[in-house]
């Protein structure tokens, strides 16, 4: 059985920050390093197929959500392409994980999402998911 971490052929992988993730973006060899660093320390967070070899595919169009963001994908040996997603992103880019930390918190302890409404001034029907978008009010 695949990870549960490896959904819609995504992989989240934990960048130690959005300035690291530029770098790696721009720099091909700097990405492939991480990623493989990261195979060896977390095996866990691939496919099994991993241990195959994979390249450098290409990239996703520029978000719509997320001002352009931008995500690398890697061909495994078998042909399946995975994109990367860093995890200070949420998946399907709706969110930028420290916009939605404290919402997702609340939601752990059963806070209804009437008063996350309240408290962050978004839509509470929308709930907490890919059509969502949860951000502290400013």
């Amino acid at each position: 059985m695949e990870s549960l971490l490896v959904v819609g052929k995504s992989i989240c992988l934990p960048f130690p920050g959005e300035d690291h993730y530029e770098q790696c973006m721009k720099d091909p060899r700097a990405f492939r390093q991480f990623v493989s660093d990261m195979y060896g320390t977390h095996p866990e967070l691939f496919p099994r197929r991993m241990a195959e070899g994979f390249t450098l595919h290409d990239f996703t169009s520029p978000s719509r959500k997320q001002e352009g963001f931008r995500m690398r994908r890697i061909k495994l040996r078998g042909g399946l392409v995975y994109q990367i997603r860093p995890s200070f992103v949420m998946p399907y880019l709706v969110a930028k994980t420290e916009d939605v930390e404290k919402a997702l918190f609340l939601c752990r302890w059963g806070v209804p999402f009437w008063a996350l409404t309240y408290c962050f001034g978004r839509n509470d029907m929308s709930g907490i998911g890919p059509t969502s978008r949860w951000a502290p009010a400013r």
